[in-house]
């Protein structure tokens, strides 16, 4: 007599995925509604850094809210794909979202620090795996990722003799690992197949939630508005800048090759506020962060480019800062505690350490009290005035004769 095999398929599949469990998929902590504001918010900051008037249009409420619905909803795609014609935003976008992370300081699990996007333009990608093969491998795998302007990058770039696919093996790789992913590209759906074949674009069907930007180009002067004449946008360089380290990091800056590349990026930072009618002193809007050129910023360090991003790399893995890199332009922002405006206004800066008065100790255990308040007294201060910072940047005006006073040091 035939015996049947009896199989428990839904014990088994519990087993397999114990093996290898499911991948979360990033969300915003909020509800749709707020993450749309935040995004809206984002966006206008954004648009204003860049010294230009908002201009809202019902196209673009409707993309904020289709991507407010897709970071707060539970989707199986792990990317977005903001596809449409030159000039419409999406880069805009993708920055102000970046920026929005960098605000809103999201913990991973874990206590492994806090979730951050970095942004890189498709032809960078390319350059990166012909003369930086390390650099561009890690890349392939940071948790978050942000592509500019996908399909401006060559199809194929070769080294020594050796073909490679730089966007397509990234985007492979990123498909298979389920790693969080945006892209911004000009090509519609069909060029997307045309260029990288069907296997690639079925792939990205798969792992993208497409939002269309149909809106016409915002470059077009006729387009661009005052939204609203009661608030008055301001550009203010920094007047001193405060740190908080770890003995570690502290380490790291004092005795690392890096240190003085990392001044010089400190006394080349901007920040954005606003004045309404109603506020007693400007409102933060954005930075304080160093814009630089990567070849210029190349020169001016006399280093080669691969070694400026090797710097920045290092920069980044110490925790001092986080970047985005697109079509060479370098935004930095600086992990700094707090800054002083020219105004002499102190504001907060992205450091995610919360002071010890901020603790609700009533809602903490005796461990978590006596490790928090170990942690604070472990830190230690540096005052950077900006006097300080320019006389340590790396490309000075001979013309300047200013003194220069020390760091303050508070252990």
């Amino acid at each position: 007599m035939e015996k049947k095999l009896k199989i428990d398929v839904e014990a088994l599949k519990r087993s397999l995925l114990l093996r290898r469990p499911l991948k979360a998929r990033f969300k915003l902590p909020m509800s749709e509604d707020e993450a749309y504001a935040y995004l809206l918010a984002a966006m206008m900051a954004e648009v204003e850094y860049r010294h230009r008037s908002f201009c809202t249009s019902e196209d673009m409420e409707n993309q904020l809210h289709e991507i407010a619905h897709w970071l707060t909803s539970s989707s199986p795609k792990f990317g977005m794909l903001l596809c449409g014609g030159c000039g419409n935003g999406k880069s805009t976008m993708l920055k102000a979202f970046q920026q929005l992370l960098n605000n809103l300081h999201i913990p991973k699990s874990f206590n492994d620090g806090t979730y951050g996007i970095q942004i890189v333009d498709a032809k960078y990608i390319a350059y990166l795996c012909k003369n930086n093969y390390d650099a561009y491998r890690k890349l392939i795998s940071v948790d978050m990722l942000g592509i500019d302007d996908l399909g401006t990058e060559p199809s194929e770039v070769m080294d020594y003799g050796n073909v490679y696919t730089p966007v397509i093996d990234l985007l492979t790789k990123r498909y298979e690992e389920q790693l969080f992913t945006i892209i911004t590209t000009n090509l519609t759906p069909q060029q997307i197949r045309e260029h990288y074949d069907d296997r690639i674009a079925d792939r990205l069907n798969e792992m993208v939630e497409k939002i269309v930007f149909k809106n016409g180009t915002y470059r077009n002067n006729q387009l661009i508005h005052k939204l609203s004449k009661s608030c008055k946008i301001m550009i203010s360089n920094i007047k001193s800048v405060t740190l908080r380290l770890s003995q570690k990091k502290f380490n790291f800056l004092m005795n690392g090759i890096n240190a003085k590349f990392f001044m010089d990026i400190m006394s080349h930072l901007t920040a954005s506020f606003s004045m309404d009618e109603d506020d007693t002193e400007p409102q933060l809007v954005y930075g304080p962060t160093a814009f630089f050129h990567l070849y210029k910023l190349a020169e001016r360090w006399e280093v080669a480019p691969e070694d400026v991003l090797h710097i920045m790399y290092d920069l980044e893995q110490n925790g001092l800062i986080k970047y985005s890199l697109s079509e060479n332009e370098f935004a930095i922002e600086l992990c700094i505690t707090r800054f002083t405006s020219t105004d002499a206004v102190v504001h907060k800066g992205n450091n995610c350490d919360t002071p010890l008065d901020e603790l609700c100790f009533e809602m903490m255990t005796k461990k978590q009290i006596s490790e928090a308040i170990a942690r604070n007294d472990s830190l230690i201060t540096l005052h950077f005035p900006m006097i300080t910072l320019r006389a340590f940047t790396l490309k000075k005006d001979e013309n300047a004769n200013e003194s220069v006073y020390g760091v303050v040091q508070n252990p």
